[in-house]
């Protein structure tokens, strides 16, 4: 089995916020985002097979592969 490629994309609003981490990851991988205000709520989400370890409402995740 193969590497799996991410492509984070913002729903909503993504004026000056940027998502950092890794374009692709064979096990696990952490996502964070930077200049994020203070007043803005996060969920992380996923689809396919990719599930987010940890708490999904905080401004870095950590991705795995399941």
């Amino acid at each position: 089995m193969g590497c799996r490629t991410v492509a984070p994309t913002c729903t909503f609003q993504c004026e000056n916020v940027t998502i950092q981490g890794p374009a692709e990851f064979c096990v696990n991988a952490q996502y964070s985002i930077a200049n994020l205000p203070s007043d803005v709520n996060v969920y992380w989400s996923t689809n396919g097979s990719v599930d987010v370890k940890g708490t999904s409402n905080q401004p870095t995740v950590t991705l795995e592969k399941s």
